[in-house]
């Protein structure tokens, strides 16, 4: 309980930091609670193109600083076309997944932290796990893409089953019973878009 008491002194928070420590709960609020753990990075992305703290470079926080009264202000053409939601909190930006972001800055600006232990689909919660934690990311360069926001590959066992890719036997199966109706079948593939809110992930089959 003294710890909740003086949550911001034991976070060792910077002086000019403003966040709300999940220490203030206190050990009380949770003891006995049991839980898996998934870890994951909260940040992984590119660099916005203007000059904004990484907790806003999202679609739902980013709003916030639209005509905000402090140095941070962005116009609302800036939150449209800046920003890159290197900040998603997605669950399942994590170990192989494949992240397609945005590039608004010369060399990109690739970024990663805030790593949590669980999460749900959002901060549904108020808080999360947050943990330290070492990642290995590969950075591969697409050019010619233009995108506004990331694109998610999710990890094969996060999707939902009809979501999930077509095993050998099973799309051999369609091909040729979709060939002998006349019928040429389309791959497809889940990509998740991330944008627009923070929270929401829409899922895409193509």
């Amino acid at each position: 309980m003294e710890i909740a008491r003086e949550a911001w002194k034991w976070s060792a928070l910077p002086k000019n930091s403003k966040q709300v420590p999940v220490l203030i709960f206190g050990k009380a609020d949770i003891v006995g609670v049991p839980t898996r753990i998934r870890p994951f990075l909260g940040q992984l992305g590119s660099t916005p193109a203007v000059d904004i703290p990484d907790s806003h470079n999202a679609g739902d926080f980013g709003s916030f600083l639209v005509n905000a009264p402090h140095p941070y202000s962005i116009t609302k053409e800036q939150y449209e076309r800046d920003l890159t939601d290197g900040h998603p909190d997605v669950d399942s930006v994590r170990e192989g997944a494949i992240l397609i972001v945005p590039v608004k800055v010369r060399d990109g600006g690739i970024y990663a932290g805030d790593a949590h232990a669980m999460q749900g689909d959002g901060e549904v919660a108020g808080h999360t796990t947050d943990v330290s934690a070492e990642a290995i990311v590969r950075v591969e360069v697409v050019k010619g893409l233009r995108l506004d926001g990331p694109l998610l590959l999710p990890p094969e066992e996060d999707l939902p089953p009809l979501a999930k890719p077509w095993r050998k036997n099973e799309w051999d199966y369609v091909r040729n019973y979709a060939r002998n109706l006349g019928i040429e079948p389309e791959p497809v593939a889940p990509v998740q878009v991330i944008g627009c809110f923070i929270f929401d992930v829409i899922s895409v089959y193509f």
